[in-house]
C-alpha cells in the first residue's frame, strides 16, 4: 500500500487502512443545470473532433463502481476523488471545485485522482473540537447534529465527484505530450491546455492525465493525477 507516503502528505503518521465514517450526498440543482450544459457543449466539440481523430478513452480504477450510475461515455464522464482540508470543505459544498484556488506540479487546475492513497495526501484532520476557525465551526453545524454527531476522533474529508474528461491530453513530465514533443500548455501560466491539433476553430484539450511510473522522466511516481481547467 502507499498510504501515508508521498511528498505532499500533510498528516504524517503510520497507518495501513482507511475507514468510511460518514457519507453525505451533495445535490445542487442549479449547478446540475450548468454541468449538463457544459457536457452538451463538450459532446458537440468531441463529435467535431472525431471526424479526423480517434478520441482516447480514459479507464480508471473506479469504472466498475461508476458503471452503476450510468455515466456518459460520449464525454468520458468519470467518478474521481478529491481530498482537501476541513476549512475548505464548506466552500466546495457551496461553490464546487474551483481551479482558480488551485495550483501544483501540473498548473492551476482542479486536481483529482482514482486512488484514495493519492488524495489522502492532501487531507488534514478534523477531530471535532472547537478550533476558532469560523469555516470549520460552520462545517460542524452543517454536517453534524445531536442525532449524528462528530465521531470524536480524527476525520478526513474527501469528495467523490462526477467529471467529464472529454478529449484528454497525456503527459509524464508536465510539459509535453506523452508521445510527442508538443507542449501541453497554451501559455506559460499553465492555466489553459494546448489546442487539439488540426481543429479549426481552435479547441483546447478538455483534461490532463499525468501518468505515473517510478522512472526519472516521470514527475509522478505512484498514482496518476487527473486535472480539468474549466470547473
Amino acid at each position: 500500500h502507499n498510504l501515508g507516503i508521498g511528498r505532499d502528505v500533510h498528516d504524517r503518521m503510520r497507518y495501513t487502512n482507511l475507514e468510511v465514517v460518514r457519507v453525505w450526498r451533495i445535490v445542487k440543482p442549479d449547478k446540475k443545470v450548468i454541468y449538463d450544459a457544459k457536457k452538451s457543449i463538450m459532446a458537440t466539440e468531441i463529435r467535431r473532433a472525431s471526424r479526423w481523430m480517434s478520441v482516447p478513452a480514459v479507464n480508471t480504477k473506479l469504472d466498475k463502481v461508476a458503471a452503476r450510475l450510468g455515466l456518459d461515455e460520449e464525454v468520458n464522464e468519470k467518478l474521481l476523488l478529491h481530498g482537501t482540508k476541513p476549512d475548505s470543505v464548506l466552500s466546495i459544498i457551496s461553490l464546487g471545485l474551483n481551479e482558480r484556488y488551485s495550483g501544483g506540479l501540473f498548473g492551476r487546475g482542479i486536481y483529482m485522482a482514482e486512488d484514495p492513497s493519492k488524495i489522502d495526501q492532501y487531507c488534514t484532520p478534523d477531530d471535532g473540537r472547537s478550533t476558532g476557525d469560523a469555516c470549520v465551526e460552520a462545517l460542524h453545524e452543517k454536517l453534524y447534529d445531536a442525532s449524528s454527531p462528530h465521531p470524536g476522533h480524527k476525520v478526513y474529508y474527501a469528495f467523490v465527484v462526477r467529471v467529464p474528461l472529454g478529449i484528454p491530453v497525456f503527459t509524464k513530465d508536465g510539459d509535453t505530450e506523452l508521445d510527442s514533443s508538443r507542449s501541453i500548455w497554451a501559455g506559460g501560466d499553465k492555466r489553459e491546455l494546448a489546442p487539439i491539433p488540426n481543429m479549426t476553430p481552435m479547441q483546447p484539450y478538455h483534461s490532463l492525465v499525468a501518468m505515473a511510473k517510478d522512472e526519472s522522466s516521470y514527475k509522478v511516481k505512484r498514482h496518476r493525477e487527473i486535472l480539468t481547467f474549466n470547473g
